[in-house]
């Protein structure tokens, strides 16, 4: 089935209903074609906007951001998703490159770092969920990336969506705190690279979760990665070159 306003739901979690979350949400109300999915942590849904393009569902992940997009995968209605975030604000025409591109045969499209990013939940069987083994945010996208390319699968990657600047309101410190050193010593732990060829070293905690959609959607074929468009930003590395102080399989998503 091709991707299309109606049987896609935009996910979007917020912390609380913050005048910059809601202007965010203002905006995905006025640009978005698609039905929106609002996974909010604190306050009610009478605290942020009520407009029927809009449901809310309670936040079950904490503080763990593979949790929290998981349970938005897992409790939207429709075959494809978008991901996305309160730092950035997609255009009408974005919206509509997200579908062509899924609809040209990309398994994964992302135009915004993870945070403007599509698929249909029947690729999930191939590469998998977001791994919840990651406590917070941080290496759950490169973790992510990495089984995407692993996977043979092509990519649409690039950053075209200008981000806000706004530091999170999930924790504070995140950035130096206990999450992120748990997070980067389990990301250690699955993954280590042997020159261009990425070795994991174990499947996600919840591996389990590929079965979910299995055999739910039609069969259909996908361009091959060698086929991946990957954009200048990302082709320079940019994105990756913070990592290397942990590990080398992480600059490794993507043949880069």
């Amino acid at each position: 089935m091709l991707a299309t306003p109606e049987n896609t739901t935009l996910v979007i979690p917020y912390k609380d209903s913050s005048d910059f979350a809601k202007d965010n949400l203002q905006h995905l109300i006025e640009k978005s074609p698609s039905k929106i999915l609002v996974i909010y942590d604190e306050g009610d849904p009478s605290s942020y906007i009520i407009h029927p393009k809009v449901t809310y569902m309670k936040n079950k992940g904490g503080r763990c951001w593979s949790k929290i997009n998981n349970q938005g995968i897992r409790e939207s209605d429709t075959e494809y998703v978008i991901l996305a975030a309160w730092r950035f604000r997609p255009t009408e025409e974005h919206f509509n490159k997200m579908y062509e591109n899924l609809n040209k045969g990309y398994a994964f499209v992302d135009m915004a770092l993870l945070h403007f990013t599509g698929f249909s939940k029947h690729v999930l069987s191939q590469f998998g969920f977001m791994d919840e083994g990651y406590k917070f945010g941080h290496c759950e996208d490169w973790d992510f990336y990495n089984r995407i390319a692993m996977s043979g699968l092509g990519a649409y990657v690039t950053w075209e969506i200008p981000e806000i600047p706004k530091e999170t309101s999930w924790v504070s410190d995140n950035k130096i705190g206990p999450f992120n050193a748990d997070n980067y010593q389990y990301h250690n732990e699955k993954w280590k690279s042997l020159g261009k060829e990425l070795i994991l070293l174990k499947k996600e905690l919840n591996v389990a979760d590929r079965k979910l959609f299995k055999g739910k959607y039609e069969d259909r074929d996908y361009l091959k990665s060698e086929d991946s468009f990957i954009g200048e930003h990302w082709a320079k590395g940019q994105c990756f070159t913070a990592y290397d102080k942990f590990t080398d399989a992480t600059k490794l998503s993507f043949a880069l």
